[in-house]
């Protein structure tokens, strides 16, 4: 920020040696520090969601269609009017696609140039984390005994139990 507090778009940089001090310089001078609305949104209920399972890459249940076009009518109404260059970001997964897919991504011009509104953009590292060889097994609620479980190595089954002695304290 200059001493008049407009922003400075000049850096000047002194003595930045190493790898560690050249990263931390590059990080500060790409940090945006204007205020930025973000919007978060779980997907609709996915066809594991319906059954219990946890992980997979299901699909959308009617349930979760019902959410996917009410979640579009609210992003029509409250987002792209006010933010036409607003950005849509999912994960890779199915559930995740099918639920902003109602979404529209009209092209517009913006300060004289073309932009595609909400133009979808899926990231793996927006994935949710691999449950390994838990991958498509019924998941455990607190009213589940844990000692039924089957395929659970018993590391795990401690870890769960130990678990579900905490959540009922």
């Amino acid at each position: 920020m200059a001493a008049d507090g407009a922003a400075s778009t000049q850096v000047v940089l002194n003595k930045i040696f190493g790898y560690l001090p050249g990263r931390i310089a590059s990080f500060v001078m790409n940090l945006h520090t204007s205020p930025k609305t973000i919007y978060l949104s779980r997907h609709g209920q996915s066809e594991y969601n319906l059954t219990q399972k946890i992980g997979g890459d299901s699909g959308l249940t009617d349930h979760g269609r019902e959410y996917a076009a009410a979640l579009a009518d609210w992003v029509h109404t409250n987002v792209l009017d006010k933010s036409p260059t607003a950005r849509l970001w999912t994960s890779t997964l199915r559930r995740t696609i099918e639920t902003s897919a109602l979404i529209k991504h009209d092209e517009v011009r913006v300060d004289g140039k073309s932009w595609i509104m909400m133009r979808p953009r899926q990231w793996h590292a927006l994935d949710e984390i691999h449950a390994g060889i838990f991958d498509g097994q019924f998941q455990p609620t607190p009213l589940w005994p844990v000692a039924r479980a089957s395929n659970v190595p018993a590391p795990f089954t401690r870890i769960l139990r130990t678990s579900l002695e905490t959540l009922s304290l």
